[in-house]
């Protein structure tokens, strides 16, 4: 039985539909014509090889040809992207105007390696992502799908956290750098959202993405002492004025409700306090765990209450792997022995097997007590 088959007997059985109207959508899915996907590879996969094809003539005659040629060459082709974006035709074809914005963004860096190339100007790798990430961030937010913000998402924070650890607040603090740049991509997913709207592409994109770096940054910070990052109470002032202007913000908003707010303004509170424990107490495995633990919770607990069913369950198993390697931590030695292997591993499929189990049931219920 496939997908569609098992989500039409199991609506069937909820009463959702009639066995009748599931089947005339099984009729109509059979017998509704698709594209030919054969040909439609082919093509691209041609397109792809001329493409490769020009570059390649390019590249090989590269030095022949004048800089006034390369210039008017690359200007001509961003001003051609650049009205192709504005014609009514491609606004209303969505597939289109991304993929249209997705190459005008990658031209603008190209322009920039090329205008460096010509002109024979110093920079870094870095320098010029975060130049390309400055100058392309208001087409970035027309985006209307998630991939093309959350690679400039990405690509700006690669750049800024590089050109930011050269900064004297940041160069020999690394527990500052490391705790600023989720605050900062939040931020900005909060700026976008007033923008445009909080459900549009780019301050989702920003979102996901800071809360990914939120969690990379709490794993960096419980293993600072393995590490051993440096860390000094003087850079941490930037962070904590851009986490009271993203508390504001989160309280000022009316997108979220006041549980919603509670409860992100708690993630905000213990993901400061978990980077001021270094400060003040010795390294405490459980303590860093346990923090960790309850904000990755809450987090769960927040977009259970959006509807967010797959965010909830990746959290919740992020949670329950969290208390895999605290049990690992807890017993210590014993881990390496052959107990401990042998409960390591039923351990496994034990957290396994329930998650299976009682997945969904866990976030309705997460969704009821969120709501």
């Amino acid at each position: 039985m496939g997908r569609r088959e098992h989500d039409l007997q199991r609506w069937v059985e909820q009463q959702l539909l009639t066995p009748a109207q599931a089947e005339q959508i099984l009729t109509f899915e059979a017998t509704r014509p698709s594209g030919n996907w054969i040909v439609i590879s082919f093509l691209l996969l041609g397109g792809l090889i001329i493409g490769l094809g020009a570059i390649s003539l390019v590249a090989a005659n590269w030095q022949q040809i004048p800089d006034w040629v390369k210039l008017g060459s690359d200007f001509t082709l961003l001003l051609v992207l650049v009205i192709a974006l504005q014609h009514p035709a491609i606004v209303n074809q969505l597939g289109r105007y991304e993929l249209l914005l997705l190459l005008y963004l990658l031209l603008c860096l190209a322009s920039i390696g090329l205008i460096g190339q010509i002109y024979h100007t110093s920079g870094t790798l870095y320098h010029a992502l975060l130049f390309w990430s400055l100058i392309t961030a208001p087409a970035a937010l027309t985006a209307r799908y998630l991939a093309t913000p959350l690679l400039w998402a990405i690509a700006f924070s690669y750049a800024l956290a590089v050109t930011m650890a050269e900064l004297p607040d940041y160069r020999h603090n690394d527990l500052a750098l490391i705790m600023l740049l989720p605050l900062l991509l939040l931020q900005l997913a909060q700026l976008a959202s007033w923008l445009r709207k909080p459900t549009a592409a780019p301050a989702r994109a920003l979102r996901i993405w800071g809360v990914i770096c939120g969690t990379i940054a709490l794993m960096l910070l419980e293993a600072d002492q393995y590490l051993g990052f440096d860390e000094d109470r003087a850079g941490y002032t930037p962070n904590y004025l851009l986490a009271l202007l993203l508390a504001v913000g989160i309280i000022a908003t009316d997108h979220y409700r006041r549980l919603q707010k509670g409860l992100l303004l708690a993630v905000l509170l213990l993901y400061l306090i978990a980077f001021e424990l270094p400060l003040h107490t010795d390294d405490s495995p459980l303590l860093y765990a346990s923090c960790n633990i309850l904000i990755l919770t809450l987090l769960a607990l927040f977009f259970a209450s959006e509807q967010r069913q797959r965010l909830f369950q990746w959290l919740l198993l992020l949670i329950a792997i969290r208390f895999f390697l605290l049990y690992l931590q807890a017993i210590g030695s014993l881990a390496l022995t052959g107990i401990g292997l042998v409960l390591s591993g039923l351990l496994i499929i034990g957290v396994v097997l329930l998650w299976q189990r009682h997945r969904h049931r866990l976030s309705q219920w997460a969704t009821r007590i969120a709501a």
